[in-house]
């Protein structure tokens, strides 16, 4: 099938609405009613969109409509999330469900990387019809320019993955991964990914996914949302192995919570969104740490913002790549054929 930009419009549509009737199709993008049946008789043919039974869409009785939707199984998704300490896997469907999942804590650097994303996608045994991948740092095109947190620069992860696996591959910045994650609850929102180090000597790193207007925002050069420097979660050090057997009290974080609860609170401000969203390593901190990391957030801002503390870990970032993904080829036709092979 060869998609035209009609079709596609048409599929964008239903994905946003998530079932609709031709009727509604037709009157909201002004598209004769004959078109619509036309172009839709094609893409359910293609087996993207499916029809859902009929339901009553008027006062009068005995007229019903057939409601349309998207095929959410049309296409699998493997969605990848790599950070400094782990690697987290999930095969996810076109509307977001996740069928499997896989979580290894492992240190993963330059030299590992290619293998470890090969093994985490590998553990599908086949499934999945592309690979989506979010990684820290700056990327553009599929190549990671620099990763500070990884120790890579420049790397074409893109064309690797393709290479190795056989399957086309999406990369994304993990804090704007995230975003996508979350982007069914605003049309503008900010997602801050804490990334804590196995040493808690090295501060903890936080990048910022920006959602404007229902898109991904990544700036003129890529590198919209990093944040630069962050701070130490404990003055004393130790390794995350303290943190998860509960070594510390949560007193031990409260500097680290003020400073880092009132950086968040400036950065967002600056874009003032609907919606603010602490994600990543989060999970790891105590639940009384995350709660006065979430009111030293609100206490901070100017505006009454609604704030969510996030405690999906490399789940929801993984997640998140597999929806930035169906968002691209949702928003332009060409990804779409790219990815989905039309």
């Amino acid at each position: 099938m060869d998609m035209n930009i009609t079709q596609h419009r048409i599929l964008r549509y239903v994905w946003r609405k998530g079932k609709t009737v031709r009727k509604e199709i037709s009157k909201d993008l002004g598209i004769n009613p004959s078109t619509v049946t036309r172009n839709l008789t094609s893409l359910v043919e293609s087996g993207i969109i499916k029809t859902f039974g009929l339901v009553s869409t008027s006062n009068t009785v005995g007229r019903k409509s057939e409601l349309i939707g998207i095929n959410e199984w049309w296409k699998k998704i493997i969605g990848i999330s790599v950070e400094r300490g782990e690697i987290t896997s999930l095969l996810v469907s076109l509307t977001g469900n996740v069928i499997k999942k896989k979580r290894d804590f492992v240190e993963v650097n330059s030299k590992n990387l290619v293998d470890l994303i090969e093994n985490a996608a590998g553990y599908f045994n086949g499934e999945g019809d592309v690979i989506s991948i979010a990684v820290p740092g700056i990327v553009s095109n599929g190549v990671i320019k620099y990763s500070m947190a990884l120790d890579i620069k420049d790397m074409d992860l893109k064309s690797i993955i393709e290479k190795t696996t056989g399957k086309k591959a999406f990369i994304a910045n993990d804090a704007n991964a995230t975003s996508a994650n979350f982007s069914n609850r605003a049309n503008d929102l900010v997602c801050f990914l804490l990334s804590i180090p196995y040493n808690l000597s090295e501060e903890v790193g936080m990048g910022g996914g920006i959602w404007l207007s229902g898109r991904i925002h990544v700036g003129s050069h890529d590198a919209a949302g990093e944040s630069g420097g962050g701070f130490k979660l404990v003055e004393n050090g130790g390794s995350i192995e303290d943190l998860k057997s509960g070594k510390f009290h949560p007193e031990d974080f409260k500097e680290f919570v003020r400073q880092m609860g009132k950086k968040v609170a400036i950065l967002t401000q600056f874009i003032d969104p609907e919606l603010v969203v602490v994600s990543g390593d989060v999970d790891l901190l105590p639940e009384v740490t995350r709660m006065d990391l979430l009111r030293e957030i609100k206490k901070s801002l100017l505006s009454d913002i609604d704030v969510v503390i996030d405690t999906g870990g490399g789940e929801s970032i993984a997640r998140g790549a597999a929806m930035a993904l169906v968002n691209e080829v949702m928003s332009d036709i060409e990804s779409m054929k790219n990815y989905f092979w039309f």
